[in-house]
């Protein structure tokens, strides 16, 4: 039931295969062709249950039943709900075949199709490699994102000679679009050697007109765009961050704008900037994001920075948290959704994961469904490790922590099932003056107690008791 039916399109980056897959699911005559369309991002480190989850609700408008615990049950109740419906599924930037494989729930049977746009050669079936526009559609994109439309019958030398500097990508081309609308009326004496003297071999080409856009800032803003365009990098790839999260990376882009007064107004500004030059796309009501490749960018300029984007993660991690402990506000959803990415890239290579502080407060806060999402992003296999070194060195309390947060996720069913942990039981051996102690933990987790009891026998083994309610 579930053969292959699909297409994809290999092209390098920013060429506007995700543009081309927009406007085939956006086109009347498709749409009319099929009784559901479905779209997700899949991107290079995708959390695959939560996709399945955001394409079981545009299926069914509603979501996964609360019994689906596993990914590989979210598939199968996934494959269920799109049996004998003819669907288009369109899976942009997918990486890998394996993640194409899990996320394909369309049913050939029915007339279904799953487009899957792609860099990787080969992942599939079916390829369809897509070259670069032509100057025609070159000359047309770049004016019409400048406001220009009037010029695309009769485009001025300056903006063929643009668009051979952005290299005919469809990406770079809005770009320089919303350089000249900063430069107004001096773009066509200005514009191209803006390109060509950001234009090297040690860039691509999206890096160096990139660069030329930021340089085209006003000097009173200049400071605060480049570092809010910096600190944007800490957000998971094709992630749609409302701007309520920007919001609350005030105090650290002012920061390196090195702006005295931590301002949210001064965010919205500098948000702007961004917008109108497309180095981000979205809306301040809807939220925004930002192409991988630009994406890069922002990277490779936070890097280089005091700290690099570990310290960015850490401090971004902090803010997330106490944001989190202390409100009851929709931008709460977001946060939850994005921990596990925070987590992941906080994670200092220097510090045990025991005694890190910052990791461990989000392993033992009180909400279960968010200490589930922060294991995710460490991974299980890394939890049993260090919980299973920690044993061996005897840090017995750092590992029932752990325990207890890995059971967060291997336990988990849904974001409304409560865990409680009535009894954790160590029984160790060889441990002299240790006794029989009973006592409260001070993660706030109600019914949570310890006891450790020491015995004779040659065996060394603690065993966590978990009851789920």
């Amino acid at each position: 039931m579930h053969a292959w039916v699909h297409a994809y399109t290999y092209v390098q980056g920013g060429v506007g295969k995700t543009t081309a897959a927009v406007q085939l699911i956006r086109d009347p005559e498709v749409g009319a062709s099929f009784q559901k369309l479905l779209w997700v991002s899949v991107s290079q480190e995708p959390d695959i249950f939560e996709l399945l989850r955001v394409l079981y609700y545009q299926l069914k408008s509603a979501k996964l039943p609360a019994s689906v615990e596993k990914e590989r049950d979210a598939v199968q109740e996934l494959q269920q709900a799109a049996r004998g419906l003819k669907v288009l599924l369109v899976l942009d930037d997918c990486w890998e075949e394996k993640h194409a494989k899990l996320l394909n729930c369309v049913d050939a049977d029915a007339g279904s199709a799953c487009v899957i746009t792609t860099r990787i050669r080969n992942l599939g079936d079916g390829e369809i490699s897509c070259g670069l526009l032509s100057e025609e559609e070159s000359l047309s994109l770049l004016l019409t994102s400048a406001g220009l439309d009037h010029l695309v019958d009769n485009p001025p030398a300056a903006a063929r000679k643009a668009v051979e500097c952005c290299g005919r990508l469809a990406l770079a081309l809005p770009i320089a679009g919303g350089m000249i609308r900063e430069m107004v009326d001096v773009w066509e004496a200005e514009l191209v050697p803006l390109l060509k003297a950001e234009l090297s071999d040690s860039l691509s080409v999206e890096g160096s007109i990139v660069n030329a856009s930021l340089r085209c800032v006003d000097k009173s803003h200049r400071a605060g765009v480049e570092a809010l365009f910096m600190c944007f990098s800490c957000f998971a790839e094709d992630e749609l961050v409302p701007v309520a999260a920007l919001d609350l990376l005030a105090p650290i882009v002012c920061r390196k704008a090195s702006v005295a007064s931590v301002s949210k107004l001064k965010i919205r500004q500098w948000l702007s900037f961004l917008l109108k030059g497309s180095l981000l796309s979205g809306s301040t009501s809807k939220g925004v994001n930002v192409h991988d490749l630009v994406r890069d960018v922002m990277l490779e300029r936070m890097e280089v920075t005091e700290g690099g984007m570990l310290a960015l993660q850490r401090e971004v991690l902090r803010l997330f948290l106490d944001e989190y402990n202390a409100s009851d506000g929709p931008l709460k959803t977001f946060m939850l959704r994005s921990i596990r990415h925070h987590v992941a890239q906080a994670q200092d290579a220097q510090v045990l994961l025991q005694e890190d502080e910052l990791i461990m407060s989000v392993l033992n806060n009180s909400v279960s469904v968010l200490v589930a999402r922060a294991v995710a992003g460490i991974g299980v296999d890394t939890m049993q490790e260090v919980i299973n070194n920690c044993e061996a060195g005897g840090e017995w309390w750092a590992a029932a922590q752990l325990w207890f947060a890995l059971s967060a996720l291997l336990g988990q069913v849904s974001p409304c099932l409560h865990f409680q942990f009535d009894l954790f039981e160590f029984e160790i051996d060889r441990v002299s003056g240790l006794g029989s102690k009973r006592g409260q933990s001070s993660s706030g987790r109600e019914q949570q107690s310890f006891t450790f009891n020491r015995n004779q026998s040659s065996h060394k083994s603690w065993r966590p008791v978990f009851l789920l309610s």
